[in-house]
């Protein structure tokens, strides 16, 4: 997006032709519909619950068709009890066999059912992965809008500064000519302008920093040209006890659970290794056996089938030690997750303490903004009555602007708080 676009935009809030207009829905909209990183663990998720069948996880009887058919030509010499020779080179011959055949698992330990429910929780882990990306782009999405209408603030500020320093020029410049002040004066509001000038340029690369960081989050291309409104909403007041229930179903918190409850399955199916499995199996086979010479010329025969199959495991080296790694492996993963329980509520509280210390801030900065505002008009009064020094003015300037920044900056503060709470409870995008 073009800087002059965005300082026009800023400056004409009614809007510019070829811009796309948008709030706060409209870019979490977007951020849903085209973000590759939500789109790629949508896919994944779809993954893990196209995985999560019976047969997957073994429960599922094996069912197969074998097929072979053999010609040979062969060399043949009997000699029967009967004192019958028979002796023949090149006789054909030809064996046809097919069965299809059935296999079942009955018992191997429990693994089918551990598998089972393995699939089943990595199903809820994809749910929880994909909730995990969507409140992270849906946050760094808000931050990013807030801070494209902090550094809007912030220009609309600059401009102001510069308008300001154009004035105090002009009225140094009318004092020079009438004699009333000297040529430092003028030399020091030239000075004056040209730095307000600056601060106004490296402004609005700021702001189109800001921009181009959006649309990244959002998919779109770095080339679309954006208006945002200049204001900041403010949200109702947040309600802790609500927020603190909710964050038991923070999806990182979810996702360190499902994990927790994976690696116990995973011990479960090498338990499992341990113990006898029986497989029952079953069929139906044909044979044809077709011989040009020899005793036997044809031979069928056709028929089910059906047995058991029994294994029992009476030792394996690495059973062992596979079983004592899984079992550390769970344990590893039980105190992650308390580790994350901790550092998400020391998180939470951490962030409630400067979401409200921001707004207190955030009030008593409005004030003083006024304050300020109203001692810089006086100021060019009685400047321009004759009744102060240019050195006052510039103070009153310089106080004037580092309240306004400081009241963007914890405006921008208070919404970055509210972002980070509402991200670890897993109440964005709802």
């Amino acid at each position: 997006m073009k800087t002059w676009g965005k300082y026009l935009a800023i400056l004409f809030p009614a809007g510019l032709s070829g811009q796309t207009q948008m709030n706060l829905n409209d870019v979490v909209n977007t951020v849903l519909q085209k973000n590759l990183q939500i789109r790629i663990a949508m896919v994944e998720k779809e993954s893990a619950r196209q995985a999560n069948t019976s047969g997957n996880a073994g429960a599922l009887p094996s069912v197969g068709i074998n097929i072979t058919d053999n010609a040979s030509y062969n060399r043949i010499y009997q000699k029967l009890a009967n004192g019958t020779e028979i002796s023949r080179a090149g006789a054909a011959a030809n064996s046809l066999g097919a069965n299809v055949t059935a296999g079942y698992t009955l018992f191997n330990g429990y693994r089918i059912q551990a598998a089972k429910q393995r699939l089943e929780y990595l199903e809820t882990l994809g749910e929880a992965n994909a909730q995990i990306q969507i409140q992270q782009n849906i946050a760094l999405a808000m931050r990013q809008y807030y801070n494209v209408i902090q550094q809007q603030q912030n220009l609309r500020t600059q401009v102001q500064l510069y308008a300001l320093n154009t004035e105090k020029y002009k009225m140094v410049q009318a004092r020079r000519e009438a004699g009333l002040s000297g040529e430092p004066d003028l030399l020091q509001a030239e000075i004056d302008l040209n730095q307000a000038q600056l601060n106004r340029q490296q402004q609005e690369q700021a702001l189109h920093n800001a921009y181009t960081g959006l649309l990244l989050t959002m998919g779109m291309p770095p080339e679309t040209q954006l208006l945002i409104a200049d204001t900041m909403i403010p949200a109702p007041m947040l309600q802790h006890d609500s927020l603190w229930a909710a964050l038991q179903q923070n999806p990182q918190r979810l996702a360190a659970a499902k994990q927790t409850a994976i690696a116990k399955t995973q011990q479960r199916e090498l338990e499992g290794l341990r113990y006898p499995s029986l497989r029952l199996n079953g069929g139906y086979a044909l044979s044809n056996n077709n011989s040009a010479a020899g005793f036997s010329l044809i031979s069928q025969s056709s028929g089910p089938f059906m047995g058991i199959n029994a294994q029992i495991p009476l030792f394996t080296s690495s059973t062992g030690s596979q079983i004592a790694v899984s079992k550390n492996q769970t344990a590893i993963q039980a105190l992650k997750e308390e580790q994350f329980q901790q550092v998400l509520e020391n998180t939470f509280y951490r962030q409630w303490q400067e979401y409200t210390l921001a707004l207190d801030q955030l009030k008593l900065q409005q004030s003083t903004t006024a304050l300020a505002r109203r001692m810089l008009q006086v100021s060019v009064e009685t400047y321009r009555l004759g009744h102060s020094t240019l050195l006052e003015l510039k103070s009153a300037e310089s106080s004037f602007a580092m309240s306004l920044h400081q009241q963007s900056q914890l405006s921008a503060a208070v919404k970055m708080a509210e972002i980070s709470l509402l991200e670890l409870s897993g109440q964005l995008g709802r």
